[in-house]
């Protein structure tokens, strides 16, 4: 009983990692498009380098929550609506 509580609490929000990093990429690039800021301006702000960005834009790769949260703040939105679309 303890070890199904246990990993249902750490169940991830997305089924698979492949889903997150699309998901989060559609919402990273609405956001880049919504704020007309490039690639390399986000990076500027963030202290991230261009390639990282371009990374999580084209779902090449999965952020780290440090990440989002600075990218995040870059983009004056909430990491739960980067993240989740809340």
């Amino acid at each position: 009983h303890d070890r199904a509580v246990l990993e249902e609490r750490n169940k991830p929000a997305y089924d698979d990692e492949q889903a997150f990093r699309s998901q989060f990429a559609l919402r990273l690039y609405e956001r880049l498009m919504l704020q007309e800021m490039t690639q390399e301006e986000l990076a500027i702000e963030t202290g991230l380098s261009v390639g990282t960005i371009s990374h999580y834009v084209n779902a090449e790769s999965k952020p780290s929550f440090f990440s989002v949260f600075k990218i995040a703040k870059a983009l004056g939105c909430s990491t739960e609506e980067l993240m989740y679309g809340k």
